[in-house]
């Protein structure tokens, strides 16, 4: 039986290639400098932050436009204060009341 000393834990290693504009790299790696990384242990950093958040270890949202986050923020309103909103008991209510029809 091997003492815990003499244990060794053997991972191998393997390689990726990617293609990254050289301005991103150079600022990259100045950063990681910074921190006392390599750009190589970086993204092995962000690879098992990866892999242990099941996802991207941040979140990634599309920030929406002037139209679409006032439309978000409407719907929200009408959630959050129903009664402030009109309310109709049939669709020939809402007709009415958009078309000006009489019932």
């Amino acid at each position: 039986m091997l003492s815990d000393s003499s244990k060794q834990l053997t991972m191998s290693k393997s390689s990726i290639q990617l293609r990254v504009d050289s301005d991103l790299k150079e600022a990259a790696t100045a950063l990681f400098q910074q921190l006392g990384l390599t750009l190589t242990e970086a993204i092995t950093v962000f690879l098992k932050m990866s892999v242990n958040s099941d996802g991207l270890p941040f979140e990634v949202a599309l920030k929406p436009n002037a139209e679409t986050q006032k439309a978000c923020d409407e719907a929200e309103d009408i959630v959050r204060h129903p009664e402030r909103c009109k309310q109709y008991n049939n669709f020939e209510e809402i007709l009415q009341d958009v078309l000006g029809s009489p019932k």
